[in-house]
């Protein structure tokens, strides 16, 4: 075990007895609520926006099927830390705490498990509101020529995209089935190549090694023990409570969920670094097909800024899309990597996927016509966040034909297309 993870985890011994606040919401990876990463966009006023381009992902929903099982069995395991706290007098838990675990239980139905919430509606709503605010000579009125909508076949981008809709337009027009574009919107399946390198080995080696190491079993023994357990509870358990905490910190932002009480920060930013490897090496710069399918979305992206007739066009897709446009667009690349052994120097990484993909993380591109330029300009925005990106040396608006120049490579349909899927 090298230096800096030594210290780090006897770091993590000395602040064990932090506790969590809602001010660490930030930190639930691609759990996480929108409005605690959101920034807000700024207005130019000596440029007009001429063209809108938005990449969103879903709102706010509820656990898959395959994650349900898993948050259910913590009913049981509720049980175990009220009896240890009121019976074996073990753990740190105080009465507000026992309280908040006594009155839990997981409220949602098999039926629900994907949808979107009803906080997920209102992000996209929200999200959808600002945007009329921003760009109202784009957004003011609706037609089918001006304003393309696509979404994935899944429900829960169907129901985003009705809510962004209702925000904007008020009386939204009807999300269809012929607005579906799964080609785009949805990589899984698509990809057979894809699929199967996000299951190698080579994926979950970083991840699996850092969940293995000193650092991740220090948070679990330091939960365990502020649970009262007198042995350590498992890593995969630690993880359940994680994203039970994450979940329901998105579904009911005021309150606290009684998982999230037994974390520090800094096992929190322990456990976001955990999820940040995984998604890192399966489906972004670890993985060299991450690029492969982000340059369709970014030809698409390139396309649209020089539509003469479309003006607007809205997308709702997932995560994974999300991490292969990034890839796409060179965002959120740092110099080195991140791996199992250098958690403690990566504090103040690029990749940190809470603040890239919350739930309802969004990609804006902005064609706008400014004063005394020949050339349109292009802003890029990241959840909200004007961007400076490296290839157009770091300019907040870039010259439209400098924008395009510096992804041509990118999107060559020599070099993109689907031609490597095949097994």
């Amino acid at each position: 075990m090298n230096l800096l993870v030594v210290s780090f985890v006897l770091f993590l011994t000395s602040a064990a007895k932090a506790k969590y606040t809602q001010q660490h919401e930030s930190y639930f990876s691609t759990h996480t609520y929108y409005d605690l990463v959101r920034g807000d966009i700024p207005n130019f006023p000596e440029c007009k926006a001429e063209r809108l381009w938005l990449f969103s992902r879903h709102g706010t929903r509820y656990p898959h099927h395959h994650e349900l099982k898993a948050f259910n069995d913590l009913d049981d395991l509720r049980h175990r830390i009220i009896k240890n706290s009121e019976h074996h007098k073990r753990g740190t838990l105080s009465k507000d705490d026992l309280k908040l675990f006594k009155k839990w239980n997981l409220e949602v139905k098999k039926k629900d498990a994907g949808k979107i919430t009803k906080s997920g509606e209102k992000e996209l709503h929200h999200l959808g509101e600002r945007l009329l605010q921003h760009f109202p000579q784009l957004l003011s009125s609706y037609s089918k020529d001006g304003v393309k909508i696509n979404t994935s076949s899944k429900k829960r981008t169907k129901q985003s995209a009705k809510a962004m809709l209702s925000g904007i337009y008020g009386q939204p027009p009807e999300v269809t089935d012929s607005m579906v574009n799964d080609d785009l919107l949805l990589v899984r399946g698509q990809c057979p190549a894809w699929d199967e390198s996000t299951e190698s080995k080579e994926a979950k080696r970083e991840s699996s090694s850092f969940k293995s190491g000193e650092v991740v079993q220090e948070v679990a023994k330091q939960v365990s023990d502020r649970l009262g357990f007198k042995d350590s509870l498992s890593v995969d358990t630690v993880e359940t409570m994680y994203k039970m905490c994450g979940y329901e910190q998105a579904w009911h932002h005021k309150h606290t969920s009684p998982w999230c009480i037994p974390f520090s920060k800094d096992h929190l930013k322990v456990l976001e670094y955990l999820e940040d490897l995984k998604k890192y090496y399966k489906g972004a710069y670890g993985n060299p097909l991450s690029c492969k399918l982000g340059c369709r979305i970014v030809a698409d992206l390139n396309d649209s800024l020089k539509q003469a007739q479309r003006n607007v066009s809205l997308y709702f897709s997932h995560d994974e899309e999300m991490r292969v446009l990034l890839v796409g667009l060179g965002i959120a690349e740092d110099q080195k990597r991140p791996t199992a052994a250098n958690y403690a120097a990566m504090d103040s990484r690029q990749w940190r996927t809470s603040k890239l993909i919350p739930f309802s993380a969004n990609i804006l591109a902005v064609s706008y016509r400014c004063q005394n330029e020949s050339d349109s300009k292009v802003g890029i925005f990241l959840n909200e966040h004007l961007l400076k990106l490296g290839k157009c040396q770091g300019q907040e608006l870039c010259p439209l034909e400098q924008f395009l120049q510096a992804y041509s490579s990118t999107v060559d349909p020599s070099i993109c297309n689907m031609d490597f899927c095949t097994l």
